[in-house]
């Protein structure tokens, strides 16, 4: 792909998230988080505090996860890995959180998030 077609695509990737961002945040989707069944395994892969793409493009930054984390909150019922697949989940919407490689980025920046808004999560 041609440097035109890349730079294309990402600004419509760019376009597209900040479109649901905005929609998410004047409360367009909210009817679809409350009538939501079930639950979903969310699995990241490392965090750090800015420049995320430097070192993976799979990185978020600290803030982002922050965001993650208050929206599941909200909307969603955060629960353990064990709770997930002994189905003790509520008829509320469950999300189960995990990070994989154990990254040190994961005790810095991971872990003061997760005590703040007291999420269980699973290190792999």
């Amino acid at each position: 792909m041609n440097l035109i077609g890349r730079a294309y695509q990402k600004i419509v990737r760019e376009s597209d998230s900040l479109i649901r961002e905005t929609g998410g945040r004047a409360g367009i989707y909210n009817h679809l988080y409350r009538n939501a069944s079930g639950g979903r395994i969310v699995v990241y892969h490392g965090i750090c505090k800015k420049d995320h793409t430097r070192f993976s493009p799979t990185f978020l930054e600290q803030h982002t996860l922050e965001a993650h984390l208050q929206f599941f909150k909200k909307h969603f019922r955060v629960v353990s890995l064990e709770e997930y697949f002994e189905n003790k989940i509520s008829s509320q919407f469950a999300v189960c959180l995990s990070f994989d490689d154990g990254l040190a980025n994961n005790l810095y920046y991971v872990l003061p998030l997760l005590e703040k808004y007291h999420c269980p999560l699973l290190f792999l």
